[in-house]
């Protein structure tokens, strides 16, 4: 493979195409970062690149998707499985740490996780203040009458906020309607 057997006369492309992935193997710290920095001077071309090959090939990527989910069913089961068991432990620690916050501040009444979920399906799982609903936000816990002025933690002194809203509201005593 080299000039004087007259391989790149004959075939100049195989030729090149071996001698390029010879100096790549040699020089891989320098090809990596040539690629680095190509990418970094080109992003704009290569985003616009990637967009329009994923508008022609729409179909077709969402066929290998879903051939992808068919094939590897399995794992998708056992991850939503463990996505839904950390899911309901977040949760679990979330709520016992605002009871703990409530009964060191003796707030009177309590409500279940159960009714918090209830009083959610009523709102239709979303915020009454801006209306966005979830799974886009994360609904909190939100006094009406905030126990630093003499609330109780019953439900029916809740409401659920987005965090957001539920932060702008801070300690006032506002009671946002249902929409819906």
């Amino acid at each position: 493979m080299n000039w004087k057997n007259g391989i790149w006369k004959k075939n100049p492309k195989l030729y090149h195409k071996k001698h390029n992935k010879k100096w790549r193997s040699e020089n891989k710290e320098r090809n990596k970062n040539n690629h680095k920095k190509w990418d970094t001077t080109h992003r704009k071309q290569n985003n616009e690149r990637a967009k329009k090959y994923r508008e022609k090939h729409k179909k077709q990527i969402a066929s290998y998707g879903k051939n992808y989910r068919k094939i590897h069913k399995n794992y998708f089961q056992q991850y939503e499985k463990k996505r839904k068991k950390l899911l309901h432990r977040i949760n679990q620690r979330r709520y016992h740490g605002a009871c703990r916050r409530i009964r060191k501040i003796n707030a009177e009444g309590s409500h279940t996780i159960g009714e918090w979920e209830l009083l959610k399906k009523q709102y239709n799982y979303t915020c009454p203040s801006c209306g966005r609903k979830e799974p886009n936000i994360k609904l909190s816990e939100d006094h009406i009458i905030p126990l630093s002025k003499g609330g109780s933690d019953n439900i029916e002194n809740m409401q659920p906020l987005c965090k957001n809203c539920n932060c702008k509201k801070h300690t006032k005593i506002i009671k946002f309607q249902r929409k819906g």
